[in-house]
């Protein structure tokens, strides 16, 4: 998908300093300008297969026969009756490479049975596996549970990420309040309002500068307050914000594009590997290594792919009109006069 940013929509680094995209020997930088960047978008799929293959406890395979939405059969397989009982199955590419279900989904190992192949799953897949099915396949060494664990801790752990919201506020005729959604409380940096209602692909979005918000008590919703009537009624408001990024639990749910897989995988991948080595209660030379490894990796991620910051933009100033601007610091001024 594309990301697309106008003039004026700032982007900065966690730590203040300007957003710049390289590659090579080109770099961009991501303000003041009209311009659009190329992400990628990753699933909980995605995540848990990369993160099962950093680990090194995949092995990928082919389907050997038709299967239905909760048995893969790959006759090839030698290992012992039972062996993969309570691993994990990720359907990695349909046999057709038109990407149709059930590529894109996972489940849990109910049993497996060497003598026919039989992979039977504990939840059902997208759609019944077939001949020539590419699908990867995990012991319980690292059960899909801790898996997901350890994705959403390295989640938990990167704090804010840029949030969209263009759902929750309508504007109301008579109404200059609105009721924000709890997620933008803490740190709403933009507000945009639609310009065109009648053709969803073409809002023609508006930002608007003098707003503030009222705080409310802990746990309760802040208001979203203008010192005017906004155009009105039924037009949408855009909110921009830093929130906590959402836990992740279905194989479908999505990673913030704002973040590079990076920063998840390799931090998830020490987290996996220090509760594996909890769990076998002593310790292992080559584990602790790893476990080093993947902490340094994790740092020089998140110094080489910070998360972009929108600017703020909804301080606001009223002023005389011989006020110097010089006098003034990051704040947006309007002249009454």
């Amino acid at each position: 998908m594309k990301v697309i940013y106008l003039l004026d929509t700032l982007l900065t680094t966690e730590d203040g300093a300007d957003y710049i995209v390289t590659e090579d020997d080109y770099y961009i930088e991501l303000g003041g300008f009209t311009g659009e960047i190329e992400v990628s978008t990753y699933n909980l799929f995605d995540l848990t297969y990369r993160l099962a293959r950093e680990l090194g406890i995949v092995e990928e395979s082919t389907a050997t026969a038709d299967g239905t939405s909760s048995l893969v059969t790959d006759t090839h397989r030698d290992e012992d009756d039972d062996y993969w009982n309570n691993g994990t199955l990720w359907l990695v590419r349909d046999d057709g490479g038109l990407s149709a279900d059930p590529e894109g989904s996972y489940s849990i190992i109910d049993d497996y049975t060497q003598s026919t192949g039989a992979i039977a799953l504990r939840d059902a897949l997208t759609g019944s596996s077939g001949t020539g099915d590419k699908y990867a396949i995990a012991s319980k060494r690292y059960p899909l549970n801790i898996l997901v664990q350890m994705i959403n801790n390295a989640l938990t752990d990167m704090g804010t990420v840029p949030t969209t919201d263009i759902t929750s506020l309508t504007t109301i005729t008579d109404q200059t309040e609105y009721t924000l959604p709890l997620a933008a409380k803490e740190d709403l940096r933009q507000v945009w309002i639609q310009v065109d209602t009648t053709d969803s692909n073409d809002n023609r979005w508006m930002m608007l500068y003098n707003w503030y918000i009222q705080q409310a008590a802990t746990g309760t919703q802040a208001t979203l307050v203008f010192p005017y009537q906004p155009v009105s009624p039924s037009y949408d408001f855009k909110l921009v914000y830093m929130s906590p990024h959402p836990e992740l639990s279905e194989y479908d749910d999505q990673l913030s594009e704002f973040i590079p897989i990076e920063r998840v995988i390799y931090p998830a991948a020490a987290y996996a590997m220090k509760w594996y080595k909890r769990k076998l209660r002593g310790r292992d030379a080559e584990l602790d290594a790893d476990i080093e490894r993947y902490e340094q990796k994790a740092e020089l991620a998140k110094m080489r792919n910070p998360i972009p910051v929108p600017q703020r933009t909804g301080k606001i100033m009223l002023t005389t009109a011989n006020m110097a601007v010089s006098e003034l610091d990051d704040v947006d001024v309007v002249h009454l006069g």
